[in-house]
């Protein structure tokens, strides 16, 4: 069902079932039994994103859940569902981020977390093929990717 990502997984010696992970969540990493647990009634666009979020705690081999941790998982995922190129042309069609996540197929908060992980070369490379309304100056500016972009 999720072609790359299982693939990926079981290079990884990973493991995927369909369950309900704990507290609500989506989806779960177990280190110790090397699985992972997709929530049974997911979506498939949210089950794709949850797997490879997850495939991101399995790469980092993350143990319990922390700040950082979830942030690399999130960076890890995007960085896999969206590249620079795929991430400008749905930017030149619409630069909102629900349109954005529509046109490239993923979640919203694969489009946010895929900005925080933009070099300042990427970041300028953006500036000038999508129309932001920010000079490319602005992109490098700490923590700002064209804010423009998600009006």
């Amino acid at each position: 069902m999720f072609g790359e990502a299982e693939e990926l997984a079981e290079r990884m010696g990973v493991a995927i079932r369909v369950g309900t992970p704990p507290h609500g969540w989506w989806g779960c990493w177990d280190p110790d039994t090397r699985t992972i647990t997709l929530h049974r009634a997911l979506a498939r666009l949210q089950g794709r994103s949850t797997l490879w979020h997850e495939l991101g705690h399995a790469h980092y081999n993350h143990v319990g859940h922390t700040g950082r941790g979830e942030r690399q998982a999130k960076i890890w995922a995007a960085r896999h569902l969206i590249t620079v190129e795929t991430f400008i042309q749905a930017g030149q069609i619409d630069g909102r981020r629900q349109a954005m996540a529509a046109q490239l197929e993923v979640l919203e908060r694969d489009v946010e977390a895929f900005t925080w992980s933009l070099t300042p070369a990427e970041r300028v490379m953006v500036a000038l093929s999508v129309d932001t309304g920010y000079p490319v100056d602005n992109v490098n500016a700490p923590g700002i990717l064209c804010p423009g972009l998600f009006r």
